[in-house]
């Protein structure tokens, strides 16, 4: 099957409607006859999936003419279609099921494995945000969820945020970390949301095929409670460090600063053996 046959097939067309729209698509208006012909298919299952493509709204038949002459309308049109009569009944359903549906509560804990499902629970925790939503994200990362973070702003939802490199986001509080330059030595890319204290998204991406590699989302109470606190504590210590920078007033507190260091999360023997996990895996 040609390689566009089978992007047809992954949105509902059967084999045949396939070859019979593309064949359409090169040579309109066209016949039964002539069509199965072309494909050297039975006449009678040809007609059968002209019909059915004209039900779909991407074939239209002339019948002022005999033998009946068929064209192939653009899929932009089908797509259009399909987007209208999904929409109708989304409205349709969540009119009718809104009166009893209780609001939802997931506190197992889910792994995410296709990035767009990554990216759209990031969304949806931050546009859950009530009150508070703390992020920890890598340049490419952050850029997925700016939009989203930029409404939370709007609705007056408290957004602070650890970036990676210089950023311009108006309205959240935003710590530069001091690791940027380590960024390049990792297999992949961190976004870490947390809204509220009730609802964390945690993601590592890889950097170069965009694959997920690890992936988890849960609104377990005591959980992200804990990634909220963990996150916070992060987000104040860069903070901290950036603000005594080199300052000769500060020289206590840098050296008490930096007898914790080999507690640092990237100091753990754990963190290597992460490290190390991913890269095996390559891209």
């Amino acid at each position: 099957m040609a390689p566009e046959n089978d992007d047809l097939t992954g949105i509902g067309f059967s084999d045949l409607e396939a070859a019979v729209y593309t064949a359409l698509l090169r040579d309109s208006p066209g016949t039964g006859y002539s069509v199965s012909q072309l494909l050297s298919k039975p006449v009678s299952n040809t007609y059968k999936a002209l019909e059915s493509l004209c039900r779909k709204g991407c074939v239209v038949v002339d019948r002022t003419r005999q033998p009946r002459r068929y064209s192939a309308l653009p899929l932009s049109e089908y797509f259009d279609q399909l987007e209208r009569e999904f929409s109708k009944k989304r409205k349709a359903v969540e009119a009718r099921l809104r009166s009893f549906v209780k609001p939802a509560s997931y506190p197992g804990i889910y792994r995410l494995d296709d990035l767009d499902q990554v990216y759209e629970r990031a969304v949806r925790v931050i546009d859950g945000a009530h009150t508070s939503i703390l992020v920890d994200a890598f340049p490419a990362q952050m850029e997925k969820v700016r939009n989203a973070l930029a409404r939370a702003v709007r609705r007056h939802v408290r957004v602070m945020m650890k970036a990676y490199a210089p950023v311009t986001m108006p309205g959240v509080d935003l710590v530069i970390s001091d690791l940027g330059l380590e960024i390049p030595s990792l297999p992949g890319e961190l976004l870490f949301v947390v809204a509220d204290g009730s609802d964390y998204m945690l993601a590592f991406v890889h950097d170069a095929s965009g694959r997920v590699l690890e992936a988890v989302w849960s609104q377990n109470l005591y959980l992200a409670i804990i990634a909220y606190n963990g996150l916070l504590g992060e987000l104040l210590w860069s903070r901290l460090l950036g603000m005594i920078g080199n300052d000769p007033n500060y020289a206590k507190l840098r050296r008490m600063m930096a007898a914790y260091k080999p507690l640092h999360t990237h100091c753990t023997p754990a963190f290597k053996t992460f490290v190390r996990k991913f890269e095996s895996k390559g891209g």
